[in-house]
Parts: structure tokens; C-alpha cells; sequence
């Protein structure tokens, strides 16, 4: 099983300070953003130093954050584009596995299964993976409209980001979940949900716990998903102002401490 601390569970942390707080942790990888690298370049590394680091700590970039528009209107689509290459320098330039997509998609099925095929084929060259990750308030809502989507694309590198909060908060299809093929799965996404409030779920979403700790069943979910998990990283990701306020190194650990008391109890 590998374990990555995704971008946002940690968001304003340095590239460095998120290394060493992942590698103490216990974590086997990290999320980054184009940014995170733009940053510590601006800072004066190179390219170098930043795998140097990451080497030191026996640590691998997981998941890339995160690419929105690609199947919106045009003008989404070209701004799309031009992140796009942003985690392509970023991973020629340190690696990654899979790179997340979200948003909103216009027009008929065909050409939002075309442009995610092209971004597909696009990442290929890099050799990265594409995830796209359902959210309840988008167009692709649910894991089942996520997967028609993948279907339909038909590539290898192609899959879906199973997120615990957008799972629990959307839908909610445990029976899909449990019948997820793995080689469709890109990443899973882990946090614990606050109780529900009329506030809208894009507000809610930036307002997660660390698993354990909310009112979502996470036993479930990770037993639902147990044979995703040999081929699947598990990414925490828990948004939170409270958390991000926290010593880099301290969220980090609690959050990896967290996860594998979950872990011994849906998969022993």
C-alpha cells in the first residue's frame, strides 16, 4: 500500500518542510502543485536540489493538483492547456504519478470523453496517469457519471479519484464502490466529514477532519475499496484551515497516525 500526503492537507508548507514533515510521518509520497516547485525555484533551488530532497527522504511526488476547465467551454479548455504544460515541467522535473481533473463539463458525452481521451494521450507522453475526480455540486457528480466518462475515453492511463468527502457528501453508491475495478481507480482520497450544514458543499468541503475524527464511516469506505488499495495510492487529504494553521510536521503526523489506526481496523 502506498500513502501520500496530498498538497492540501498541508497547503501552505514549503517544498522542503513538506518533505521532511511527509518522510517523519511515515508518508511514502507527497502531492504537489506547479506552484509548490515555481516557489522553491523563485526561492533559488534548482530542479536538483529538489529531487536531491526528496531522495534523501525516500520520497516519491504522488499525485499532481490539480487541473479544472479541461472539458468546459472553449476558453476553459485553452486556459486548461496552459496548466496543463505547467504539470507536465513539474513532472518531467520531478515525477508523479497521476494528475487530478475536476470541473465542470459542457456539451454532448463524445466531446467530453474526446477531450479527456486528448488529455489522456497528452499525459501519456510524460508518463503520468489521469484521475478524474467526481464532485457533487459538477456535472460529473458521481463515481458512476466519473466512470462513464473513463469508459467511454477508453485509455489505460485514464481513472477515476475516489474522495471520501465528495462520496459521502454526494451519492453515496457503496454497492459501485465496492465494484470499482481497480485498474480504473487513479487514486483514493482519505478525510472524515464535520456534520452537515445548509452552507453550500463547496463551502463545506474546505472544512474536513482528520479521518477518525468527523462523521463519515471510513471502516466501510476502506473495506469497501480493500482491493483498490494493492494497486491505488491512498492520498490524505484533509482540507482545514484548523490543520493548515498547525506545524507542518505535526499535521502531518497526525493525519498519518490517524490513517493507520483506520487502516488496521477496515483491512486487518
Amino acid at each position: 500500500m502506498e500513502l501520500a500526503l496530498s498538497v492540501m492537507t498541508i497547503p501552505n508548507a514549503t517544498f522542503a518542510d513538506r518533505v521532511v514533515a511527509a518522510a517523519a510521518a511515515g508518508f511514502d509520497g507527497i502531492g504537489l502543485r506547479p506552484g509548490d516547485r515555481r516557489r522553491a525555484l523563485e526561492a533559488g533551488a534548482t530542479d536538483d536540489d529538489l529531487r536531491g530532497v526528496l531522495a534523501e527522504h525516500g520520497l516519491a511526488v504522488v499525485e499532481i493538483d490539480v487541473i479544472t476547465g479541461w472539458g468546459g467551454s472553449a476558453a476553459d479548455v485553452e486556459g486548461a492547456r496552459a496548466h496543463e504544460d505547467r504539470v507536465y515541467e513539474l513532472v518531467d522535473a520531478l515525477g508523479g504519478r497521476h494528475v487530478t481533473v475536476v470541473g465542470d463539463t459542457e456539451g454532448p458525452a463524445d466531446r467530453v470523453a474526446e477531450l479527456f481521451a486528448a488529455m489522456c494521450d497528452r499525459a501519456a507522453e510524460h508518463g503520468l496517469g489521469v484521475g478524474l475526480e467526481y464532485l457533487p455540486w459538477t456535472t460529473v457528480p458521481t463515481l458512476g457519471a466519473a466512470l462513464d466518462v473513463v469508459e467511454a475515453a477508453g485509455r489505460p492511463n485514464g481513472g477515476v479519484v475516489v474522495d471520501a468527502w465528495h462520496h459521502e457528501r454526494g451519492d453515496a453508491d457503496w454497492a459501485l464502490l465496492a465494484d470499482v475495478d481497480p485498474a480504473r481507480v487513479a487514486g483514493i482520497q482519505l478525510c472524515d466529514g464535520r456534520p452537515a450544514t445548509d452552507e453550500p458543499l463547496l463551502t463545506q468541503t474546505f472544512h474536513r477532519a482528520v479521518p477518525g475524527e468527523g462523521v463519515f464511516d471510513l471502516v466501510r469506505f476502506l473495506s469497501s475499496l480493500a482491493p483498490v488499495l494493492d494497486t491505488a495510492p491512498l492520498c490524505v487529504e484533509v482540507i482545514s484551515p484548523a490543520l493548515a494553521a498547525l506545524d507542518p510536521g505535526d499535521a502531518a503526523a497526525a493525519c498519518a497516525d490517524a490513517t493507520r489506526r483506520l487502516l488496521a481496523e477496515a483491512v486487518a
